[in-house]
């Protein structure tokens, strides 16, 4: 430019308007031109300066997995004891965490490198990120793999010994009580003939039983029974789960004690019809007497008997639909609690697919969620319809369900927290990518000029066109220290967030700036 300048007021004097005409233009064009040239010249140095630094990384990276992976054990336990399980766990478990703490640094190259990819005609980096990506989850996969095996491992070992002692002191009694009723077999001098003479006994007893006798204790237990079967204590509806299993029980066992009792029913019953016409002529009025008593206790027996059944199955189908309810309950209570862990440990990611990652994630959580919530609407709102009445919720019940409803908002509420949080987070993100483009531009477009400033051919002239693009440089270089500093402000709003990523790029801004 300097030698157009030079030329043209050479060979145009300055009274030829023309001639000063073009030699402005021809320094205009130059001028744009060396622009242009500057502009795309720091673009490709800009351009070099991350490929060079993504091969570095890349490098460090591999060279870090290899170490990790040589580090693992190339032999399996040779006595797989408690110890040394728990001992070979450690061990990958520390191996994980160093991995974990790699994490960070191996999305933001990755991330580098896709856009590096995107900015060149080359398949070089795409093939170093799939090569990087295929080792780590190789190594991941493969170190998890062996953590599980360990773990349940572990677990079946820990499993064993505790049923294998169990097991030890079971025998231990049932031998003990085997030899005591051993022993008291040996003393027993009853025989088969003293056993049947027993039982004959018994029977002629049986014979002997007065149906009069037998009548009266038959109406006098179901006195007694039947105030708690059909009474007003059995009327009241059970509040809890609790109280319906033991009013089954109970209602259960009187009817097994009915079904012993029935021998009794069917034995005076047929003593009825065992009296000779001599006894139905001489005792007329005490067969009639007899069996008016008959027939009332046949009608309280019936009577007993079906309420009893009726309440048990009442509450047998009570149960079933509470049984139904609490499976549903059980349900969405351990999806809650798998995505309160879940959430927990989606607090801290590490780069910005993660973060549009953990966006999705957030929204099928809030899907569910509402398909949750509608489910535990319906339970609150229904009622256990028995016998053509209408039976809200018991108590225990409606209890658990305003715990889920508590648990499902404090689920919702992190849910929005942390969809929130990871917008301001991803918008600072973005926001400090952006900066250090910027900011990492202008650096190499400030030290391209000021490498390629230097005049080929030394003259005043030249030196002093040199003075004045040096006090330009310096005056851009001042402008641009703001994109620094905003630049620092984000990444220290980054640290509270992300510390992991933000430290990395603390360490690039630090090093672009120098």
């Amino acid at each position: 430019m300097l030698l157009i300048q030079t030329y043209s007021a050479t060979m145009f004097p300055p009274s030829l308007q023309k001639g000063e005409g073009f030699g402005a233009e021809q320094v205009a064009e130059v001028r744009a031109l060396e622009e242009e040239a500057c502009l795309r010249g720091a673009q490709l140095q800009s351009l070099l300066q991350k490929w060079e630094e993504f091969d570095d990384n890349c490098a460090s990276l591999e060279k870090d997995l290899e170490v990790l992976i040589s580090s693992l054990p190339s032999l399996s336990l040779v006595e797989e004891t408690e110890e040394r399980l728990l001992e070979r766990i450690s061990f990958y478990q520390q191996i994980k965490r160093n991995i974990d703490a790699k994490h960070a640094r191996l999305c933001q190259t990755l991330n580098e490198g896709r856009q590096l990819a995107a900015s060149v005609s080359c398949p070089e980096p795409e093939a170093q990120i799939a090569k990087l990506e295929e080792q780590w989850l190789s190594l991941n996969k493969r170190i998890d793999q062996e953590l599980h095996r360990l773990q349940t491992l572990l677990k079946h070992l820990l499993s064993y010994s505790r049923d294998s002692d169990e097991l030890t002191r079971w025998l231990e009694s049932s031998q003990q009580t085997l030899n005591y009723w051993k022993e008291q077999s040996l003393n027993v001098s009853q025989d088969l003939n003293t056993i049947r003479s027993n039982i004959d006994r018994f029977f002629l007893q049986m014979e002997k039983l007065p149906s009069r006798e037998a009548i009266s204790e038959m109406i006098s237990w179901m006195n007694t029974v039947e105030p708690q079967v059909v009474g007003e204590d059995a009327e009241l509806p059970p509040s809890s789960v609790s109280l319906v299993k033991r009013l089954l029980q109970k209602l259960k066992e009187f009817r097994m004690e009915m079904d012993y009792k029935q021998w009794i029913v069917d034995f005076v019953n047929q003593s009825l019809l065992q009296l000779s016409t001599c006894d139905v002529e001489s005792k007329r009025y005490e067969r009639t007497e007899f069996a008016e008593h008959l027939g009332e206790m046949n009608r309280q027996w019936q009577r007993v008997h079906g309420t009893l059944n009726r309440k048990i199955q009442y509450l047998e189908q009570l149960l079933e639909s509470i049984t139904e309810n609490e499976n549903k309950i059980q349900n969405v209570n351990s999806w809650l609690e798998a995505q309160e862990k879940r959430l927990k440990t989606l607090q801290k990611p590490e780069s910005a697919v993660s973060m549009e990652k953990l966006l999705l994630d957030c929204q099928d959580v809030e899907n569910q969620l509402a398909v949750k919530s509608k489910a535990l609407d319906e339970l609150r709102q229904s009622s256990l319809t028995m016998d053509g009445g209408d039976r809200p919720l018991l108590e225990d019940m409606a209890s658990g369900i305003n715990e889920l409803c508590q648990k499902r908002n404090s689920v919702t509420s992190q849910v929005h927290q942390l969809r929130a949080s990871v917008q301001t987070v991803l918008q600072e993100w973005k926001a400090c990518d952006k900066l250090y483009d910027e900011a990492h531009m202008k650096t190499a477009q400030l030290t391209y000029s000021m490498e390629h400033s230097k005049p080929a051919v030394l003259s005043l002239q030249a030196l002093d066109c040199q003075v004045q693009n040096l006090e330009a440089l310096q005056d851009e270089a001042e402008n641009g220290e703001r994109s620094w500093e905003k630049l620092l402000e984000v990444i220290g709003r980054l640290k509270d967030s992300c510390p992991s990523i933000a430290g990395i790029i603390e360490e690039k801004y630090q090093d672009a700036h120098a």
